[in-house]
């Protein structure tokens, strides 16, 4: 396992952990938890992330415009997406989603 999968490893639990912390002890709908998780931890991890990686290797910056616009647009439409739907949705999607990720990680 290599060091980049670690770290997705460790990051995935992490960002539950919050997430559930989050729910828990404040009082937040799934959604919101899910929402704030994501927005502190994961741009957090990836600015984190994208700033070493760019320090360590030689990355091709004349594709990062395409990059961060897929990366708003999808996020644009996951949040129109967890908004119309409900919380029982939305959670069951993210539980399957991470155990597909934990999985493809490990093996």
């Amino acid at each position: 396992m290599g060091p980049y999968q670690l770290e997705q490893v460790f990051c995935t639990p992490s960002c539950l952990q919050s997430c559930m912390v989050i729910l828990t002890k404040y009082g937040y709908t799934y959604k919101e938890a899910i929402g704030y998780t994501l927005l502190v931890v994961g741009l957090f991890y990836n600015l984190v992330g994208a700033v070493v990686l760019y320090l360590v290797s030689s990355i091709d910056i004349s594709i990062l415009p395409i990059l961060l616009l897929g990366s708003f647009a999808g996020g644009y439409v996951g949040a129109m997406v967890a908004i119309k739907k409900s919380n029982v949705l939305i959670k069951s999607a993210y539980q399957l989603v991470t155990l597909i990720v934990a999985y493809k990680l490990l093996f």
